[in-house]
């Protein structure tokens, strides 16, 4: 947990979340354990879940910060880069942004031992979009994400 909250820049609004995907996460994890004998886990058995659960959450914390980290500097255009993104391409990237935003949110945890609410839908589950892309849209987002990793790995 102390990958989210403690490092997270608050340009997505997605360190609070974070926190509360891995309770959510750990207590779907404990929840199983407790059910899956009719005997209490020994100390053993939680010291193994919670390996596995540090192993499942630092990829989505890790995947949340570099998101995180580049929307920021996509905001503040810092360099000639994000600059020429934010000025150049998001103008007419439409409703793009705001899809892959509700992507990225739609593959957080939830508590798997309650239903989940009529007003939520299956959206959330399998989130699928009736939009369709034009081509020069991918070639955008395929470009944007590829020069995006190569910018951020070669600081």
């Amino acid at each position: 947990m102390e990958l989210t909250s403690a490092q997270m820049t608050p340009i997505i609004g997605q360190g609070a979340n974070m926190a509360l995907e891995e309770a959510a996460a750990l207590t779907n994890l404990l929840t199983r354990l407790v059910h899956q004998d009719e005997v209490m886990p020994t100390s053993q058995q939680v010291e193994s879940l919670l390996n596995r659960f540090r192993q499942m959450r630092v990829d989505r914390a890790k995947s949340t910060f570099d998101t995180s980290t580049s929307l920021n500097r996509l905001g503040t255009q810092q360099g000639f880069f994000w600059t020429l993104i934010s000025r150049r391409v998001l103008p007419y990237a439409g409703d793009m942004p705001a899809y892959l935003g509700s992507l990225f949110a739609a593959r957080g945890e939830f508590c798997r031992f309650l239903p989940i609410p009529r007003r939520s839908g299956p959206g959330w589950e399998m989130y699928k979009s009736k939009q369709r892309w034009r081509p020069v849209q991918m070639v955008i987002v395929i470009l944007v994400a590829v020069l995006s990793y190569y910018w951020l790995h070669l600081q």
